[in-house]
């Protein structure tokens, strides 16, 4: 490594490249360092103006250290004919990564950042699978998450639901109603927020998944009617797991998630179940006085 930061340094892009090629088939083929090589070969393709070899040093960091921000670089950087088969290729070395994680992760902090192992969440998989046209792998992933710690990366419910809620509107980001408005932004902050095993340098990817998003929310096609009612499900078993066992600190989130539900099913047309889930939600916990003062603040009817 410190021989192609040599060469890089002293602008032999050509020769750097060669050695890179050298490393890729001398070191071991599991080890994380792999990946800062990938990042290497990318910034030869650059000098070269190669994107050819951009293209194979994005893959080769991806391969061996993925995370939501190098997903998003293949996104942009491939065509749109070979773009959904990488996707579900990159989706698939997440899965891999996630099932079978180094067993030197407990000693990482004791590493240079190159030789962290890679450990994706739960909600980095789910946005592979989402952005990949997968949304049934999303969604048998989002049944195994918990109704509680939404907070969490590595539950993989807030994203589907919330996911699922916005693109039931087929409205772009910055035309959701204001309560589903709030918990999609709140959920992507979330999730695409760095993890520590990242490097300064990592991009926060908010707002082009955002952009992302929204465009695959105008072109895809109705969302299955059984996964909007799982996820009405789940968020009420969510808010009366919060409220019921006085979670005082996430009442504003459930109530949060109450009008989001009512936004949504509003939105799809049925104006009366909004209300009906509304008010089984508000009469379900009269005493709860700091959660009814949450609901009003929603102002939804």
């Amino acid at each position: 490594m410190d021989w192609i930061q040599a060469l890089l340094e002293e602008k032999k892009f050509q020769e750097a490249l060669n050695a890179i090629r050298i490393a890729l088939k001398e070191l071991p083929g599991n080890i994380s360092i792999r990946a800062f090589i990938g990042d290497l070969m990318r910034v030869c393709g650059q000098n070269l103006k190669d994107e050819k070899i951009q293209k194979e040093g994005l893959w080769v960091s991806f391969a061996f250290k993925p995370d939501l921000t190098k997903f998003l670089k293949l996104y942009h950087q491939s065509e749109e004919l070979e773009r959904t088969a990488l996707l579900k290729k990159a989706s698939e070395v997440i899965n891999s990564h996630m099932k079978n994680p180094f067993k030197d992760r407990s000693s990482g902090w004791e590493k240079d950042l190159i030789d962290v192992p890679s450990c994706p969440s739960q909600s980095v998989l789910v946005h592979a699978y989402l952005i990949s046209n997968e949304e049934n792998k999303a969604f048998q992933l989002a049944q195994l998450g918990g109704s509680l710690g939404w907070q969490l990366r590595d539950n993989p419910q807030p994203l589907f639901v919330a996911y699922c809620f916005a693109r039931a509107t087929k409205q772009i980001s910055e035309n959701l109603p204001s309560s589903l408005k709030r918990l999609w932004r709140e959920t992507l902050e979330k999730t695409c927020e760095k993890g520590w095993e990242e490097s300064d340098f990592q991009i926060f990817p908010l707002e082009d998944v955002q952009k992302i998003y929204s465009d695959l929310f105008l072109h895809r096609g109705d969302i299955d009617v059984k996964m909007i009612l799982w996820c009405l499900k789940a968020s009420q078993k969510r808010i009366r797991d919060i409220v019921g066992n006085q979670h005082r600190g996430a009442y504003g989130r459930a109530a949060l998630l109450t009008g989001a539900c009512v936004e949504v099913l509003s939105a799809l047309s049925y104006k009366q179940k909004a209300f009906k889930f509304f008010n089984i939600i508000k009469e379900e916990f009269p005493r709860h006085s700091a959660f009814q003062s949450e609901l009003k603040n929603l102002k939804l009817f």
